[in-house]
C-alpha cells in the first residue's frame, strides 16, 4: 500500500529570508532535529516527487 504524508507550516518571515535559512544545508542540524543532514542543489520552484 502506497502512503503519502503531507505537511505544511506558515513561516513568519519574508520569502528571501526563509529561502536563505532553508537552503543552508550545512547548518540544517542546528534548527531541525529530525533531518540531520541534506545535500543537493536547491532551485526555486523545483519540486522533485
Amino acid at each position: 500500500m502506497k502512503r503519502q504524508l503531507i505537511t505544511s507550516i506558515e513561516i513568519d518571515a519574508p520569502p528571501n529570508i526563509a529561502w536563505e535559512i532553508l537552503t543552508e544545508f550545512d547548518r540544517f542540524d542546528v534548527w531541525n532535529p529530525l533531518i540531520r543532514s541534506i545535500d543537493g542543489n536547491p532551485v526555486p520552484g523545483n519540486i522533485d516527487r
